[in-house]
């Protein structure tokens, strides 16, 4: 029974975070990188196709197609980040106050993974601030979490007749 309950906290805590990223990107689908094609192998541009001024405007066009898609992969990260940055931390302390023990390791683990996820997926588009006080906040909750839920595990303990 044991084994069956270790399996699905196990299963809760890596699909927690597929699924959430998944319906993240139902809500903001990342960019797709042929949007953002002109159309044109990159070594035609460098070679003999065109003049030099058609080659040279194919790659200005080409470059600022890059920086577009750049800038809608990083709000995508964005997005991604808001949407799983606080259903980790609600999940994690679902998780850590949950009674059934498969469900609680489950979504705490998950949840951990979730926050991971989403705070590299915008560790490079989030301000300095956001990105680093994202972290400080998840391990502070963390901290208080583990000491809440050890503080009520002894006092359950301490009603136990004969434990000490």
């Amino acid at each position: 029974m044991r084994a069956i309950l270790f399996g699905l906290g196990v299963a809760i805590a890596l699909m927690f975070p597929v699924a959430l990223r998944f319906v993240c990107f139902l809500y903001s689908p990342p960019p797709k990188y042929e949007d953002y094609q002109l159309g044109i192998n990159r070594s035609s541009v460098d070679t003999e196709v065109g003049t030099p001024a058609q080659r040279k405007e194919a790659e200005k066009k080409q470059q600022a197609n890059m920086e577009r898609l750049q800038a809608a992969q990083n709000k995508n990260s964005r997005e991604v980040f808001y949407g799983m940055y606080p259903i980790g931390l609600l999940a994690l302390v679902i998780g850590a106050f949950s009674r059934r023990r498969a469900l609680g390791a489950g979504l705490i683990f998950g949840a951990i993974f979730a926050l991971i996820d989403g705070c590299y997926e915008a560790w490079e588009v989030l301000p300095g601030w956001l990105s680093v006080g994202s972290k400080v906040l998840a391990l502070a909750i963390v901290i208080v979490t583990a000491a809440i839920v050890e503080g009520r595990m002894r006092s359950a303990a301490d009603q136990i007749p004969g434990s000490t």
